[in-house]
């Protein structure tokens, strides 16, 4: 079996904020790298009494401890395509996460990944006899180093290690990660691992939540937004065509669908993705944030 692709994606425009957050990050032990990829923290700056933020689509599985000054909201965001899940972060808030690699989400979860697709659900809903405790040794801990600590034995305690998806699944992502030209007939990639297209699809369904060519499409702009912020000035005809899109029109409509702004607007936006007159925070009111809890999705 090949040796899986890294794939670290930006996740949040918490990371294009500049020094309005804070962002901590930290690699998981050695017994759950193969599952984590990172654990983070997000710290508004006391200058800024909230920043917007927004979740990009990642194909990601990340889990999120709002640890709040009276109490914790333990929040799953499931894989999604869509850019309209925004939110805020607060200053009197610590924000703590851990990401999942996409395809160990089902080792967590034990279930059918697409059951979350284009959802954020409160954990309790699926870990009722856990999240209580969890929660509470969110709220007592003090350090970023302790909030690792404490979720780090919630995930040894559930985490299925025996859990081994297929071999052809494991090949494909790994094929799409390494952002290594693949064929776009499906079915011609499935043969290639003695599958057929149908079958690879239920594989993605079940352990990544999206289709091979979502996850293709999410990886190929993922890797056009890391590109972009460490190079704001990078020129946009060349990157288009690095990245396999046949012209620069192409790519400003895949980017624009899935960031849900065009790459030069993304690019100027860059370092100053706190500031609340973007157009793109336009009609969000904060004032709600603080009365009406986030528009969550019950899973049953």
């Amino acid at each position: 079996m090949k040796k899986t692709a890294t794939y670290r994606p930006l996740r949040t425009s918490a990371d294009l904020s500049g020094t309005a957050i804070r962002v901590h990050r930290q690699d998981p032990p050695p017994d759950l790298a193969p599952y984590v990829y990172e654990f983070c923290q997000y710290d508004v700056d006391p200058s800024e009494d909230y920043v917007p933020v927004q979740v990009y689509p990642n194909g990601c599985l990340s889990l999120r401890f709002n640890v709040r000054p009276d109490g914790v909201e333990s929040v799953l965001y499931g894989p999604c395509l869509s850019n309209r899940m925004t939110g805020f972060f607060f200053h009197e808030w610590v924000i703590f996460s851990a990401a999942l690699y996409p395809q160990r989400a089902y080792h967590l979860l034990g279930i059918s990944v697409q059951e979350l697709r284009d959802l954020r659900i409160h954990m309790d809903l699926l870990w009722p006899n856990q999240m209580r405790f969890v929660e509470e040794a969110m709220l007592e801990a003090w350090s970023f180093d302790q909030r690792i600590e404490v979720f780090t034995a919630f995930l040894r305690r559930m985490i299925r290690r025996d859990v081994a998806p297929h071999a052809e699944f494991l090949n494909v992502f790994n094929d799409l990660a390494s952002g290594a030209p693949t064929a776009s007939d499906l079915g011609l990639i499935a043969r290639q691992y003695g599958t057929n297209g149908r079958s690879l699809r239920r594989q993605f369904a079940k352990y990544l939540g999206l289709g091979p060519k979502q996850m293709d499409r999410v990886m190929r702009i993922q890797r056009c937004m890391r590109a972009i912020a460490g190079t704001p000035q990078l020129a946009l005809a060349n990157l288009a065509l690095s990245a396999g899109f046949s012209d620069q029109a192409h790519f400003s409509r895949e980017f624009k669908s899935l960031v849900g702004c065009t790459p030069r607007t993304y690019a100027s936006r860059i370092g100053r993705m706190h500031d609340k007159t973007l157009e793109t925070w336009t009609g969000m009111n904060p004032n709600l944030r603080h009365t009406i809890p986030p528009p969550l999705v019950r899973f049953t």
